[in-house]
């Protein structure tokens, strides 16, 4: 019996956008369907209309059966985060089910040492970063052993470790026979666990088996390892890394190779950070950190889920304040920030509305508006966008607003966390334009990522944090032991001299 069958579904929003026409498909016991697409496309909303209680508002058409132990996790990790005990939150759903105290207990044990975060069980859940947050949520669903999970772009605040770690949990449930619907840009390590693939194309969507890909025509969300093949013109006959494994490695003594050049602007400092240190309670996060950022400069900062990353910026912003050591902007700059979670950066119920009431608190004319959708495509999307809650968008909207309300106001030190995070790669490709040419003007950037592609595209330089404090980017140490990709992997088996696709030129010669 299957668990999941639509037929002829369609979904139009209100305000008259059809986002999901005529789908139809089902899913057995221990299936993966991964939908891709771009930012807006429908993936979001598909998957809250296969639960009930979190069906958005409007027209719906086509029926939908879906077993009744289902589970969600939302896009937005502070949607899944409801108490302050990281215990509480894990245990809520089992309680709330009305598990048995004894089974919630066994239950919990068992989960907590499965996802290796026992360490996590007593900790405050606001001093959580927003990967463990995410690892914590997907916990409290498994106490519940479902039938059925929704996934909406869990990996998107994971460092590779702790995607590692994330997909081979999931493989275990799917292995147990729990059927998976999820959405993700990053593809790279779910397309060969995925029995099927729901490509969103242009109001279009269609439901491919694994076999049927090759001839799709169409993939918004490529893996990395197959846009390698592509753009060395090898010959892609199925998207399986083990297929690009042996094109690669007959073809490395053609490929060039050209490494590209990290190049710190040499201006004055505008931002210094002097042996910083920091506690929550007893558990030291930072410990005699020093940091400069010079003006035009894009710095990266990134290291593994509770690293201190988010700590460092609230300090820098001066959210909190370092329990010893300095830090000090130059005068008249002034820092403008994008927290981790972009729903903190809304405060109306419309999204022109929040544009003007931050224009009118700083004093700037409305034509500002129009003069940031001229200088930048990236944003027009946003203007069918302008009359909608900024809640109601959905995650890589919201992303995208976001970073415009923070460029209209034109601060020239800015302090982003994971702004790339719910983009897809088109989004994120022309972010790191937009950044690079606001830097060309002397604007500094200090960024939280987790992306490769994104870094490596965008920063000027790059540190990682580890042990509380910073250590100069190699990318040997980078890839091999923080960061070490699906494309990395594939890559290192073929035996190119090679690191990373990003971080350089490759070409085909011979």
């Amino acid at each position: 019996m299957n668990l999941v069958d639509v037929k002829h579904f369609s979904f139009t929003y209100p305000n008259a956008k059809k986002v999901i026409n005529d789908l139809s498909f089902s899913l057995e016991k221990g299936e993966m369907l991964l939908l891709c697409g771009n930012n807006g496309c429908g993936k979001s909303t598909l998957l809250r209309s296969l639960k009930p209680e979190t069906a958005p508002k409007g027209v719906r058409e086509g029926e939908m059966h879906v077993c009744q132990n289902s589970q969600i996790l939302f896009q937005d990790c502070e949607n899944n985060i409801i108490f302050r005990s990281a215990y509480e939150d894990l245990i809520f759903p089992a309680c709330n089910s009305g598990m048995p105290e004894e089974k919630i207990k066994e239950k919990a044990a068992q989960v907590l040492l499965l996802f290796g975060i026992e360490h996590l069980k007593d900790r405050d859940t606001s001093t959580l970063s927003g990967g463990e947050k995410q690892m914590l949520s997907l916990a409290a669903l498994l106490m519940l052993e479902p039938d059925l999970l929704l996934l909406d772009e869990p990996l998107a605040q994971l460092d590779e470790q702790a995607k590692a770690v994330f997909l081979e949990k999931l493989q275990l449930v799917q292995a147990n026979g729990t059927a998976i619907i999820i959405a993700e840009h990053n593809t790279d390590d779910l397309l060969e666990r995925a029995q099927k693939v729901l490509i969103f194309d242009n109001g279009k969507n269609t439901v491919y088996t694994k076999d049927m890909l090759p001839a799709a025509g169409v993939f918004p969300n490529m893996p990395a390892y197959v846009a390698l093949e592509q753009k060395l013109k090898l010959p892609v006959k199925s998207f399986t890394k083990q297929e690009a494994v042996e094109n690669l490695r007959a073809c490395r003594e053609n490929v060039g190779i050209t490494p590209l050049t990290y190049n710190v602007p040499q201006t004055p400092a505008v931002l210094t950070c002097q042996d910083v240190t920091f506690s929550y309670g007893d558990a030291p996060v930072l410990e005699n950190l020093s940091l400069q950022l010079r003006q035009g400069e894009i710095a990266f900062l990134t290291g593994a889920n509770g690293a201190g990353k988010t700590t460092l910026l609230s300090l820098i912003c001066g959210f909190s304040t370092p329990q010893s050591g300095n830090i000090c902007l130059k005068k008249p700059h002034r820092i403008g920030y994008l927290a981790q979670n972009p729903v903190y950066s809304f405060l109306k119920d419309t999204l022109i509305d929040d544009f003007r009431f931050l224009l009118k608190q700083n004093r700037l004319p409305e034509s500002k508006i129009e003069e940031l959708f001229a200088r930048y495509p990236m944003f027009s999307d946003l203007r069918a966008l302008l009359e909608q809650n900024p809640l109601d968008l959905s995650g890589g909207e919201r992303a995208k607003a976001a970073v415009f309300k923070l460029l209209l106001i034109g601060k020239d030190v800015l302090v982003l966390d994971e702004p790339e995070k719910h983009l897809d790669s088109g989004s994120m490709e022309e972010l790191s334009g937009i950044f690079r040419d606001l830097a060309a003007s002397g604007v500094s950037f200090l960024i939280v990522s987790h992306s490769p592609a994104f870094l490596y595209r965008t920063a000027h330089s790059v540190r990682y944090l580890s042990k509380g404090n910073l250590c100069d980017y190699t990318p040997q140490a980078y890839c091999t032991t923080l960061c070490p990709t699906p494309l990395y992997r594939a890559i290192q088996a073929a035996d190119l001299p090679l690191l990373d696709i990003d971080e350089a030129e490759v070409t085909a010669h011979g």
